[in-house]
């Protein structure tokens, strides 16, 4: 369900990824699958996002991080890193920007590519550029780059 929500989502039928993720997670949560759980609430975030319902895709993102907390899943951690940091990125530019650095570290440390081709993720750090100023973000940035993956979880999983 969940690869075949991607493929929805890569062909702009949102609403159609939103029943396949939600199909996905109903499954993770019935089989205890946190790997599942991790993926589906990242992904259904994501896609929350793209339909515009940011306080509830930064719900699910957040729950995505806590599965991805039990099983350690570091790519996990980047999608909800990154998600969030998209999510914040109007209401908490500079906590947006700490988000994406601690996800391109995590990128770097376990030889993952960054997204930098993504346009969501151009976009989302176009717009935190714009609402902070290049030195900030750059400094915001650097902090989140800077944090301890504890400290970091701690940060994306605080209430709004």
């Amino acid at each position: 369900m969940n690869n075949l929500g991607t493929v929805a989502v890569s062909r702009g039928d949102y609403e159609r990824a939103l029943v396949l993720f939600e199909e996905s997670l109903a499954i993770g949560r019935e089989q205890r699958d946190q790997d599942r759980l991790a993926r589906a609430s990242m992904n259904l975030g994501m896609t929350t996002l793209k339909l515009g319902d940011a306080r509830r895709a930064r719900e699910l993102l957040r729950d995505s991080l806590v599965a991805a907390r039990e099983i350690g899943l570091t790519e996990g951690f980047i999608g909800g890193f990154v998600g969030l940091g998209a999510a914040y990125a109007r209401e908490d530019p500079a906590r947006a920007a700490r988000l994406i650095g601690r996800a391109d570290l995590l990128c770097e440390e376990a030889g993952l590519p960054r997204q930098l081709e993504d346009p969501d993720r151009t976009q989302t750090e176009a717009e935190l550029r714009a609402q902070l100023g290049e030195n900030a973000y750059a400094a915001a940035y650097a902090e989140g780059r800077a944090l301890q993956l504890e400290d970091a979880l701690a940060l994306a999983l605080s209430p709004d």
